[in-house]
């Protein structure tokens, strides 16, 4: 029998995702440089799911001049909010704003 592995067979759930900040999904970051270097303090949010829901969700930066990077990304489980603060490496322009699902990515509906 097939098992899902986003939700481990409870029943999928689909967030509401999205930046700026909604119901299911929400981002808020802020990046500060101090000199070559950049840190970079997150809050994501995902409510609205069962607790066994398990999202990768994708981080993004978007810099000065244009140019998206993928940061990486944060394994969320269930409702939960994570909260913390990434050193980043020097980076080629300053941090203009950070999202997730910049390009569509993630398992969501629209609000």
């Amino acid at each position: 029998m097939w098992t899902c592995t986003l939700c481990s067979g409870e029943g999928c759930s689909f967030p509401r995702a999205l930046y700026p900040l909604t119901e299911r999904n929400a981002i808020e970051g802020q990046a500060t440089q101090n000199g070559d270097a950049t840190s970079l303090h997150i809050k994501l949010v995902q409510s609205g799911v069962s607790d066994k829901f398990r999202m990768p969700v994708p981080l993004y930066l978007e810099l000065e001049g244009g140019k998206v990077m993928r940061l990486g990304s944060v394994n969320v489980t269930g409702n939960k909010t994570i909260d913390q603060t990434l050193q980043l490496p020097k980076l080629p322009a300053k941090v203009k704003r950070v999202s997730i699902n910049y390009y569509y990515d993630v398992l969501s509906t629209e609000n």
